[in-house]
């Protein structure tokens, strides 16, 4: 206990919580020691239950749905993952790659752990396979005004320069 001044009025001893279970809303005058052991949150089942929530407005939030989904939600700006080195998005265990982008380099998306497709310093490469536009009358554009064009419209396959057919 400790006594309390009331603003001009008769002291009174109160009782400090010291209970952080029961405290509905500890607060830290300094940064967070976990001593080695781990913060851990159990599954969401609702709009603010077990997530971690970060910024002014709980605008970044973090947490794991009782069905089995893991999500990061960013409600305002953008949400930057910023890197020393490759950014990857792989399997749990590093045994199949998704997704790499290299400092400085380039980007690679991968398929069943293959590199299908990547940026480089003169534009985006097709490693393996085909690339496909699945639809008529859509087309490839070259040059700086979309000068050639190459399409299927549903029956034939069209090379176009400058809107005359070759």
């Amino acid at each position: 206990k400790f006594l309390r001044a009331n603003n001009g009025a008769s002291p009174t001893f109160e009782t400090v919580n010291t209970d952080l279970v029961s405290d509905t809303s500890p607060q830290l005058g300094g940064d967070l020691d976990t001593n080695g052991e781990s913060i851990n949150f159990g599954d969401s089942s609702g709009g603010g239950v077990n997530r971690a929530q970060f910024g002014a407005s709980n605008d970044l939030k973090m947490f794991h749905s009782t069905s089995g989904n893991s999500m990061i939600t960013n409600s305002t700006g953008e949400l930057l993952i910023e890197s020393n080195g490759n950014i990857v998005f792989e399997k749990v265990g590093g045994t199949e790659v998704f997704l790499k982008a290299i400092p400085d380099g380039a980007v690679e998306l991968y398929h069943n752990n293959t590199r299908k497709f990547q940026t480089d310093s003169n534009g985006v490469y097709v490693n393996s396979g085909s690339l496909y536009i699945d639809s008529d009358n859509e087309f490839i554009a070259l040059g700086n005004a979309t000068d050639l064009k190459l399409y299927h419209d549903g029956s034939r396959n069209l090379v176009v320069n400058n809107n005359c057919d070759l």
